[in-house]
């Protein structure tokens, strides 16, 4: 509803001011229930770490229910997959493509929920750099077995991630570890690609002390009890 006013000063000369008091309704998108929903269905080849492994850290750390099949469907279409793993099912929404995976799991996980805008974009660039370094590591380790190569991608990442990571308690200010910390965590210790490219290239992370150290703070959380880390062989390493 608009409301009109006119009102004159003593010369005759008029001024109409107008209020617009119209309420506009406005269709939500539909929501996926998560409270008291079904575990979310991840489908992985192995329990190797690949890109599954940051997708398990977060549903520990984030308080998020994640059941691991490795009976992958026949058809991968709906899922929006090739074939490529990983991919899940959640009550029905089915996702592919790892990175979206990590976003939409820790969008739900109950323990991020209180994460602002910016520090869910801060880990999501962290869970980017988790793909430079895999796909650094993976090229050298199932191609070009050139050990070289894995120390230029290690001295570059881990360098950068240095410079990002504090010196005490977690990336984004938290009392407890978000997929920043997560992911740093992953990079240093999961086998596959990163334990097993480094020990391959003899490179020393722990070069790196505020990443060595922030991984050990982020293992050593209370919100990833019983978590160990991922050892898993795969494609002989």
């Amino acid at each position: 509803m608009a409301t009109s006013t006119r009102t004159e000063d003593g010369k005759g000369n008029a001024t109409v001011t107008t209020v617009v008091t119209e309420s506009v309704a406005t269709a939500s998108a539909p929501q996926l229930e998560t409270t008291g929903s079904p575990p979310i269905t991840l489908y992985y080849k192995t329990p190797y770490a690949g890109r599954a492994e940051l997708i398990r850290l977060i549903g520990r750390a984030g308080g998020l229910k994640i059941e691991e099949n490795n009976n992958v469907p026949e058809d991968m279409t709906p899922f929006g997959s090739p074939g490529s793993l990983p991919v899940i099912d959640h009550n029905g929404f089915k996702l592919a493509q790892s990175g979206a995976i990590e976003g939409y799991c820790a969008n739900i996980a109950p323990r991020f929920a209180s994460l602002t805008a910016q520090q869910k974009a801060k880990d999501h660039m962290f869970a980017c750099i988790k793909e430079d370094i895999l796909g650094g590591f993976a090229k050298v380790m199932w191609g070009s077995k050139n050990p070289e190569e894995i120390t230029t991608t290690a001295d570059k990442w881990f360098g950068v991630l240095e410079s990002m990571v504090p010196a005490e308690g977690f990336v984004n200010g938290e009392s407890f570890p978000t997929v920043a910390d997560l992911v740093v965590l992953n990079v240093c210790t999961s086998r596959l690609p990163f334990a097993a490219g480094m020990k391959f290239a003899e490179y020393d992370y722990k070069k790196h002390a505020k990443v060595a150290a922030l991984a050990d703070r982020t293992l050593a959380h209370e919100n990833l009890a019983g978590y160990t880390v991922n050892d898993v062989e795969f494609g002989g390493y």
